[in-house]
């Protein structure tokens, strides 16, 4: 791939308008297969705070049995996590958005195991009851195996908060259930 992409010494290196076409086939490649849209999920229903809620007895049951390890650097928005036996390493910038500074801009770097493998961009609106975020823009990809543990992480995650929060929900109407003798 990487002669293909770059050019090999026996063969001449390509266009610009070569590199431009390959560079709009993986941004569409990191659309269509979804891992972009996976990340920004994965990063606002729970890597936002895995950091946290891994040190946490009562809320290490939100995270993912696959992160064995997490922290968040102060300062710099930096999130380190070992996923299924790899590190992965989410860089994070935020901004205000341009044009409404109480909405934001987001962006995010993935790396595993030291790698570059995605890169991503969203705008955040935030609401009074719910936060609303547009879809992903690509900012880099790197396709690989990698790909598809992204996935099924978003997948479980998702599958996890939701039995979470029933069994929240239960434990909640049980606790009120005996306040009121039932």
């Amino acid at each position: 791939m990487f002669e293909r992409l770059f050019g090999s010494k026996s063969k001449a290196p390509l266009s610009t308008g070569q590199l431009e076409r390959e560079i709009e086939r993986r941004r569409k490649e990191a659309q269509r297969c979804g891992v972009a849209e996976a990340l920004k999920d994965l990063y606002t229903t729970s890597w936002e705070h895995v950091a946290s809620w891994i040190s946490n007895p009562e809320a290490r049951r939100w995270v993912h049995p696959w992160i064995t390890e997490a922290r968040q650097t102060a300062g710099a928005r930096r999130i380190e996590m070992t996923v299924a036996g790899r590190q992965y390493v989410l860089d994070v910038t935020e901004k205000p958005a341009l044009l409404n500074e109480y909405d934001a801009e987001t962006a995010l770097e993935l790396r595993i195991d030291g790698s570059m493998r995605l890169g991503i961009s969203f705008e955040v609106k935030y609401g009074e009851y719910a936060d609303v975020y547009s879809q992903a823009s690509v900012t880099a990809f790197v396709p690989g195996d990698w790909v598809k543990d992204v996935l099924r992480l978003r997948d479980e995650t998702k599958a996890l908060n939701e039995r979470r929060a029933r069994e929240s929900e239960l434990d909640r109407a049980k606790r009120d259930a005996g306040r009121f003798g039932l």
